[in-house]
């Protein structure tokens, strides 16, 4: 599968897009190029409350997968929402390079059990979970779920369960890391009560 081609085709070149258009412009691979779109602006540096809007709706995304849907479906409220269409238009620009080097490395049909639809829904929880933890205002919390995110749509894309069997160890990896920094957080935030006698 030609990821870069299936990202291109997306077609975001509007100033003002609705959610709605840009989804039904995704094709028959809606759901995972939904999940990869809508996960790489955690990636790359952008203002505004990136995390909260894309991990809301990369959430939304694996409730369905969890559903079972076949296709991506959005609720009107959602459909015309307008996206920040130049900026996700620099998000794929700078993104098709490395995705390209990556496809090289993909292969359909390897470990098929972890690619198919029995497998996606049973993912679609930890998916959410990762979607959750991007949402949430962590200081450097969105880079290690994020590019679990991509590792799984990559996979469910490509339908590489070797590529999904390393998104699960990102995720695992993820997962722990985020458990680390509200962790440390915690601490820190008893430090600073302790010092100022709360």
């Amino acid at each position: 599968m030609d990821l870069a081609g299936e990202l291109r085709q997306g077609r975001i070149t509007n100033e003002r897009v609705t959610m709605g258009q840009a989804f039904d412009r995704l094709g028959q691979e809606g759901l995972g190029l939904a999940l990869l779109v809508l996960t790489l602006p955690a990636l790359i540096p952008i203002p505004g409350p990136v995390g909260l809007t894309f991990g809301t709706l990369t959430f939304f995304i694996g409730l369905q997968v969890l559903l079972g849907a076949q296709s991506l479906w959005l609720p009107g409220i959602l459909r015309r929402q307008t996206l920040p269409t130049a900026a996700m238009r620099r998000v794929i620009a700078a993104s098709l390079p490395w995705l390209v080097r990556i496809e090289r490395h993909l292969q359909e049909s390897r470990l098929p059990r972890l690619a198919g639809p029995q497998a996606r829904v049973l993912l679609a929880t930890p998916v959410m979970g990762l979607a959750f933890i991007i949402a949430l205002p962590i200081p450097f919390g969105n880079m290690a779920p994020a590019i679990a995110l991509v590792a799984f749509a990559v996979g469910f894309l490509a339908r590489d369960g070797l590529a999904i069997l390393a998104a699960i160890v990102l995720a695992a990896l993820a997962f722990g890391w985020t458990a680390v920094l509200i962790a440390t957080g915690a601490s820190i935030i008893d430090w600073i009560a302790s010092l100022v006698g709360w």
